[in-house]
């Protein structure tokens, strides 16, 4: 392998290197706005239970909800880490 191949892969490696960072701090971000989401509809759901009101949704409307942006959330870090495989090809 030539010196010119060798530097290629070496810049290569530090692209990619630096690309799995900035997915792995993607990722906990992400982690970190589902982990804020799920405390947000905890408490949600401890106002709805403690004052015994509905607010025009009933308990399965609001854990359908909380259902949909966990699933949300599940995609959009599928499609961040899709997008970023895709950019090191």
């Amino acid at each position: 392998m030539d010196s010119l191949t060798r530097d290629k892969y070496s810049k290569e490696g530090l692209i990619l290197n630096k690309t799995y960072e900035e997915m792995e701090l993607r990722i906990e971000t992400q982690k970190q706005t589902l982990a804020a989401r799920d405390e947000s509809i905890k408490k949600l759901l401890e106002m709805l239970q403690s004052k015994g009101e509905h607010v025009g949704h009933s308990w399965a409307d609001v854990v359908a909800h909380g259902f949909q942006i966990r699933l949300r959330s599940h995609w959009t870090r599928k499609l961040i880490c899709t997008q970023i495989w895709v950019q090191t090809l």
